[in-house]
Parts: C-alpha cells; sequence; structure tokens
C-alpha cells in the first residue's frame, strides 16, 4: 500500500479538468455571469442614489412642513391675541360711552364741604349723588346749606333734598343731603 508523505498531498487541483460543456459555451456563462453582476451592481448604484436623493427631498418637504406648522401656530395665537383685544376694545368703548365727568361734581363738593368734613360720596344708577358732611357747629352747617342753595341757582345741581340731620354727642352735626349735578 501506497502511503503519501507529508509533502506530496495536494488538495487544490493543479490542472483543470474540462468538462462536458463546450468551451465556447462555458465562456458565454462567464461572460454572462460577469455582466449580470456588473449590471446588479450599478442597478444597485442607481436605486441607493435614488434612495438617498428622495430621502432629502422627503427631509426638506418634512422641514417645510414643520415650519409652516409652527407659522400656523404663531398666528393662531396672534389672532387670538387680536381677537381679545378686540373684544377689550369694544368693552373699554362702553365704557368710555357710559362714562360721566364727575369733575365738574367733585368741584361741586368741594365748594360745600370743605375737606376733612365730607364722610362719605355715594352715587346711583340713575346719576343721583347724596354726600354725608359732619360739622363742628351750626353756623358751619348753615354755610354749607347756602352754599348748596348757590349752587342750585347756577344750575351746577337739581332737586337737593335733605335727606337727615343728627346732632352728635360732641356738639358735632352730621347732616346728608342728596341732589342731581349737572354734568
Amino acid at each position: 500500500m501506497y502511503m503519501p508523505t507529508l509533502g506530496s498531498i495536494n488538495l487544490l487541483k493543479s490542472k483543470t479538468v474540462s468538462s462536458s460543456i463546450p468551451l465556447g459555451v462555458e465562456e458565454s456563462f462567464r461572460r454572462f455571469s460577469l455582466i449580470s453582476v456588473t449590471v446588479l451592481f450599478v442597478i444597485g448604484l442607481f436605486v441607493s442614489g435614488a434612495f438617498f436623493y428622495f430621502r432629502l427631498q422627503h427631509d426638506v418637504l418634512v422641514d417645510k412642513r414643520n415650519s409652516f406648522a409652527n407659522e400656523i401656530i404663531n398666528y393662531s395665537v396672534k389672532e387670538g391675541l387680536n381677537t381679545a383685544i378686540k373684544e377689550r376694545l369694544s368693552v373699554t368703548e362702553k365704557i368710555m360711552n357710559a362714562q360721566r365727568p364727575y369733575a365738574t361734581l367733585l368741584d361741586s363738593i368741594g365748594i360745600v364741604a370743605a375737606p376733612g368734613k365730607l364722610t362719605s360720596i355715594s352715587v346711583d344708577e340713575t346719576g343721583r349723588t347724596r354726600i354725608s358732611i359732619k360739622s363742628t357747629n351750626i353756623e358751619e352747617t348753615l354755610d354749607m346749606i347756602n352754599a348748596l342753595i348757590s349752587l342750585t341757582k347756577q344750575g351746577k345741581i337739581k332737586g337737593p333734598d335733605l335727606t337727615s340731620f343728627q346732632f352728635g354727642k360732641a356738639d358735632d352735626i352730621l347732616f346728608s343731603v342728596s341732589f342731581v349735578p349737572v354734568l
């Protein structure tokens, strides 16, 4: 029996064995496989290039969509603020139309009651004004009532009415008068 020696074993074929396929057909198969691999490689490059191009386009469109969405949100906030301002303006306009010039009323009250003598002022929804005055003696009270009569004659107030008159424990006098100011 023949035993191969350590250096005589060869697992690689050194000679090609010819196959049963003719040599021209085998060469055509090799060219076809090489062309097929090349075509598949080129198609893969085109597909991957197209994928990256469309992905880039998609990212640009998503960024535009997000910026438009943010603009819409900003405009809706601005529109809400604008609507709130318009509503406040209409309320302010109603207040300004209903507002009465009380400066002349306060001037008239200042003529009747000296500072420190006036204890309260109230104005109802019809415009009737009620003032409460505290005086220290009857002469001072008469001066205040004469001032009211003078304002009535001047046309600055209408319909004065003495609603209460009280003598206090410390010789002070507390009285209330109601009238309609001419504004």
